[in-house]
């Protein structure tokens, strides 16, 4: 497959699949974050440890033997935090994969003219679990007609997706305005994910969109369906979710870690957010 301007490549020309065996989810640069969000279906299962994503507006965190699903243009990053410790296979497919004449399985008719959306993440499913780990084993053994094996695999794989995981949230536009419209936005993305301790004035990632403060929580609205601020709130509490379960820190000290102002203003958001107080979060998590 030819080179794309999401910085997506796939290992075998007309082969539109890319597989990496044990991939641990830590970021090497910042340029990782250029692929924030791409046409393909990327699916990742959990090897060991816990691996926290941010889909969308949602921080999503997987365990060992859960399957995390990113579908196309779904804005999505790593959380990059000490805390995790965690590999996972990770198979990237292209909406061409099965080809134009495969009815049931044409994925650019399904995830982007019938706008089908898969949930994000899948717990307990052992047949999924154990497909991946069959595309990776004939991915990496590469024996005769082995590409063949993975495109039965790979149907074996969307049955199942598609039968019992399609989701109930609102389907995105996936045209070229709604695409244009992400690119806009992500420097402000970019910079929310990697300074959320810091105070970001929305003027500022207006700037750094190249765009009017007006303009600029317009677009970022319809694309993340909130606004700048809350998007960095959400952001917050999904790092002290990360926190609350993984850590032994006190609640002040997460508040702090967190790019929150005190402990009582961290603890009013994270309960107007999730329905409960960090403490009562704290206490579930460890039963």
């Amino acid at each position: 497959m030819s080179e794309k301007a999401n910085k997506i490549f796939f290992s075998e020309k007309d082969f539109c699949i890319d597989v990496k065996a044990d991939k641990a989810p830590y970021l090497n640069s910042i340029d990782d974050y250029l692929n924030l969000f791409h046409e393909e279906i990327e699916i990742k299962l959990v090897l060991d440890g816990r691996a926290p994503f941010l889909i969308d507006n949602e921080i999503v965190i997987a365990e060992k033997g859960d399957v995390v699903v990113i579908n196309p243009y779904s804005l999505h990053s790593n959380v990059v935090n000490n805390l995790q410790k965690a590999k996972y296979h990770l198979i990237m497919i292209g909406l061409d994969f099965f080809g134009s004449n495969a009815d049931y399985f044409d994925l650019r008719r399904i995830f982007i003219k019938e706008r089908t959306r898969i949930n994000s993440l899948i717990s307990g499913n052992k047949d999924i679990a154990r497909i991946i780990e069959n595309i990776v084993s004939e991915f990496d053994q590469k024996k005769d007609m082995y590409q063949s094996a993975v495109k039965s695999l790979a149907a074996q794989l969307f049955v199942l997706l598609l039968r019992d995981y399609r989701s109930n949230a609102e389907n995105i536009r996936l045209d070229k305005k709604s695409v244009k419209l992400y690119e806009t936005v992500y420097p402000a993305l970019k910079k929310i994910q990697n300074g959320y301790r810091e105070k970001i004035s929305v003027d500022e990632l207006a700037s750094l969109c190249n765009v009017s403060k007006y303009h600029f929580c317009r677009i970022f609205k319809a694309v993340t369906s909130v606004s700048p601020i809350e998007y960095q709130t959400v952001y917050r509490i999904g790092i002290a979710d990360i926190l609350l379960k993984n850590s032994d820190k006190s609640i002040t000290e997460i508040a702090y870690l967190c790019g929150f102002e005190d402990a009582a203003y961290f603890s009013r958001c994270y309960k107007k957010h999730t329905g409960v107080s960090p403490k009562e979060k704290r206490a579930i998590l460890s039963k």
